[in-house]
């Protein structure tokens, strides 16, 4: 009984330390809300534009497991005067309606990504090369790190925000 007493003690007089006060705000601390404060609108835009559309759509024609999304035809480099390459990578710019289509919306736990598909479902190219929408807009796993060292820098401002140390 006096060991328990004695360690209450030590707690309540710790909890009047400076250790004490950042123990206090670390009860502070709500993951959902770092995760939130990381994904800024910045990097949002770094996802879409530089590694989904840019990297991985338009220069690669490829999804998030590095799988190509198909290659232009002969027949399409002839229907689109030359500015499709037969045996190139689709990149899924065409009209830029899909494009302009994606966009992410971030929730406590999750960020949801994704883009108008309907355009494409019905088309004969989708069905042959068995695409599926939620690989498309994933990260590969070199932009996925990227994205990851993002989000840890996010964790940590926000951390250092609430514990007092920034």
């Amino acid at each position: 009984m006096v060991k328990s007493t004695v360690f209450g003690y030590f707690c309540l007089m710790l909890m009047e330390t400076r250790l004490g006060g950042v123990l206090k705000k670390a009860a502070l601390l709500d993951e959902g809300q770092a995760w939130i404060e990381s994904i800024t609108p910045e990097l949002q835009q770094e996802y879409l534009e530089k590694w989904i559309k840019g990297d991985q759509l338009f220069n690669k024609g490829i999804d998030e497991d590095g799988d190509v999304l198909g290659t232009y035809s002969y027949m399409t480099q002839i229907l689109s005067g030359g500015r499709k390459k037969a045996g190139t990578n689709y990149t899924l710019l065409d009209s830029g309606q899909f494009y302009r289509s994606i966009y992410i919306k971030v929730f406590r736990d999750v960020m949801l990504v994704d883009g108008d598909f309907n355009k494409m479902l019905d088309k004969n190219w989708w069905n042959i090369n068995n695409l599926e929408e939620s690989k498309i807009l994933g990260l590969n796993d070199e932009n996925l790190e990227k994205f990851i060292a993002q989000v840890a820098i996010g964790y940590a401002e926000y951390f250092r925000r609430i514990l007092g140390f920034g």
